[in-house]
C-alpha cells in the first residue's frame, strides 16, 4: 500500500466493493434519475384528420387538455360579456326605472363577479341619497347615505382593508369584513344622480374592475336621465 492511497477490495466475482455509505449515496442518485425520467404525463386530446380524397394520409393533432379548458373558460366569459351588454341595452326599454336598474345590476354582477351590488339614487325632491336596488344581504349596504359621501366618492374608487375608511359605505364594508368595496358615481360631478357600489369577499384586479364600473355607471346614468326626461 502506498502512502495516503485507499485500496478497494473486490468480491468473489471481481466487482469492486463499496462502503455502505457510498452504496446508499449511489442508490439515492439512481432513484433521483429514475424519478426525473418519470414525470407525470400531461393529458392531451387527440384529433385525427384525413388528408386528401383517397384517405391515404392523416394528421394527428395533440392538444393539451388544460389549454382546451382555458379556451373554453375564455369563450364562456366572452359570451357572458355579450349577454351583460344585451341586458344593459334592454334596460333602456324598461318603462319603470327600478326595473331598468335591476337589469343593469344583473348585468353588473356577471361583468364584475361581485357578490354584493347596490345602486343609490338622489331623491329629486328632498335630495336624500337612498338605496334603490341591491343584491345580497339587506345589511351589507346602508339604506341611506350622507350627501357628503357622494362628494367623497365623486370618482371611481377601490377600498380594501387597511386603507382609511372615509365614508359610510367604506365603514360598512370594513364592519362586514369584505375584501373590497368599489364605487363609481352616476351622473356628472356638477349634477350627481347617485352611486354604484360593488363588494366581494375576494379582491379583484383594480384596473379591470374600475373600468367595468365606468361602463356600468355610464349605462345607468343614461337610463336615469332618460326617465327624468319623461
Amino acid at each position: 500500500m502506498h502512502g495516503g492511497e485507499q485500496v478497494r477490495g473486490a468480491d468473489e466475482h471481481g466487482n469492486e466493493r463499496r462502503q455502505p455509505g457510498e452504496q446508499a449515496d449511489q442508490q439515492e442518485k439512481a432513484d433521483q434519475r429514475l424519478a426525473g425520467d418519470h414525470q407525470p404525463a400531461e393529458q392531451v386530446r387527440a384529433s385525427l384528420y384525413s388528408l386528401g380524397s383517397d384517405g391515404k394520409y392523416a394528421a394527428l393533432i395533440l392538444k393539451p387538455v388544460r389549454e382546451i379548458l382555458l379556451q373554453e373558460r375564455e369563450r364562456q366569459h366572452h359570451l357572458q360579456m355579450l349577454e351583460s351588454i344585451e341586458l344593459m341595452h334592454r334596460a333602456a326599454d324598461e318603462e319603470d326605472l327600478t326595473d331598468a336598474l335591476r337589469l343593469i345590476l344583473e348585468a353588473s354582477q356577471t361583468l364584475t363577479g361581485a357578490s354584493y351590488l347596490c345602486f343609490y339614487e338622489i331623491d329629486e325632491v328632498n335630495g336624500k341619497v337612498g338605496r334603490v336596488v341591491w343584491s345580497g344581504p339587506n345589511d351589507i349596504f346602508p339604506e341611506r347615505l350622507p350627501a357628503h359621501d357622494l362628494h367623497s366618492l365623486r370618482t371611481p374608487q377601490l377600498w380594501t382593508p387597511g386603507k382609511r375608511s372615509q365614508t359610510e359605505l367604506q365603514r360598512a364594508a370594513r364592519s362586514a369584513r369584505l375584501a373590497y368595496l368599489a364605487t363609481s358615481p352616476l351622473g356628472k360631478s356638477s349634477a350627481p344622480l347617485g352611486l354604484l357600489a360593488v363588494a366581494g369577499e375576494s379582491a379583484p384586479l383594480p384596473e379591470p374592475l374600475l373600468n367595468q364600473l365606468r361602463l356600468i355607471s355610464s349605462a345607468a346614468t343614461a337610463v336615469i336621465e332618460q326617465h327624468h326626461r319623461l
